[in-house]
């Protein structure tokens, strides 16, 4: 009976360390997603910035236009005015 217990403990330890070791991996596997899902979110970040910067440079070539053409037709008013 005890040399039972005693196999069984070794089982149960062996089997402990086993888990141990598997639980240790997936807490690496974890780090690893977290440190690359960090750096998406970064470069996200960076993007949306970059993408804002855009629109703000359309939205200020769109109103140098919009006043380049309204010079352009008070001009063309003042020739024929002459």
């Amino acid at each position: 009976m005890q040399g039972r217990l005693t196999k069984d403990i070794g089982k149960l330890v062996a089997e402990r360390a086993e888990l141990a070791d598997k639980v240790a991996g997936l807490q690496a596997s974890v780090y690893k997603a977290n440190e690359k899902l960090d750096g998406f979110k970064l470069l996200m970040n960076w993007n949306q910035e970059e993408m804002e910067q855009w629109a703000l440079a359309q939205r200020q070539k769109e109103e140098d236009n919009l006043a380049l053409d309204k010079y352009k037709k008070q001009d063309a008013a003042k020739v024929y005015v002459i």
